[in-house]
């Protein structure tokens, strides 16, 4: 998701860069864009969207998670209301059992500890709206995609990062500080905390900053079609 924070017309920007879209590689060749970071990590992902023959867009900073850091995260900037299908319910609860057996990995517990643990899971019998503060439970509905597909999930992930960004601006400027030297050591970035803290003190004025998302390659400038080994990628018009 690529952040753009415009200052001079106010508005902040999340773009969610389709990981299926066919791109040229650097010093690689033909591949899906979610391929980059796998290959080369970090440089390479950036290299690939900086690219003229890709996005040609110019990324100033990065930070990366990954599923164990976004739980962590999440549990520290909830909570955040979410309206779920009944049909997408199964799919979500899925990948909270998947994420919470990593958690109990990482930690040293097995089958016969989980019934010791809180677990939270979306009801598969309705469709309803939950106001949700489990860090698990969160990544479930952001990594739903048998029902909304890519799309549906890109726009979840940018409907749950504008949420927490908004429960960020409500905090104290303390609560901010404190936040920021919690997540740091949590998450990978190539931002020093005196950026970071730097960063903060513009928050004040980006409280009122008009939040749009999207979607790239939009529709309408793409078409949907198979790689050489048979799997979906977007072609896009660049």
């Amino acid at each position: 998701i690529l952040v753009s924070v415009n200052k001079a017309t106010g508005k902040i920007w999340l773009t969610s860069l389709m990981r299926d879209t066919q791109v040229t590689i650097p010093n690689y060749g033909l591949a899906h864009l979610n391929w980059a970071t796998s290959i080369g990590g970090i440089d390479m992902l950036i290299d690939t969207i900086e690219s003229e023959s890709n996005f040609a867009i110019q990324v100033d900073n990065w930070a990366m998670v990954n599923f164990l850091d976004f739980v962590k995260v999440a549990n520290l900037l909830g909570p955040i209301t979410v309206s779920v299908k009944a049909s997408e319910a199964e799919n979500m609860n899925q990948n909270i059992r998947q994420v919470c057996q990593m958690i109990d990995a990482s930690e040293g517990r097995g089958v016969n500890d989980w019934n010791n643990i809180p677990r939270y899971y979306f009801p598969t019998d309705q469709d309803g709206t939950y106001t949700i503060t489990d860090g698990a439970q969160i990544l479930g509905y952001c990594r739903e995609r048998k029902v909304g597909g890519d799309t549906g999930r890109s726009e979840k992930q940018r409907e749950v990062l504008q949420q927490l960004f908004e429960n960020v601006t409500n905090m104290s400027f303390t609560q901010q500080y404190e936040l920021v030297k919690t997540i740091l050591p949590i998450i990978n970035t190539d931002l020093t905390p005196g950026q970071c803290f730097s960063l903060l003190l513009q928050l004040p004025a980006m409280v009122n900053y008009e939040i749009h998302t999207q979607q790239c390659p939009i529709p309408g400038a793409m078409w949907k079609g198979r790689d050489q080994n048979g799997l979906s990628i977007y072609n896009a018009d660049f």
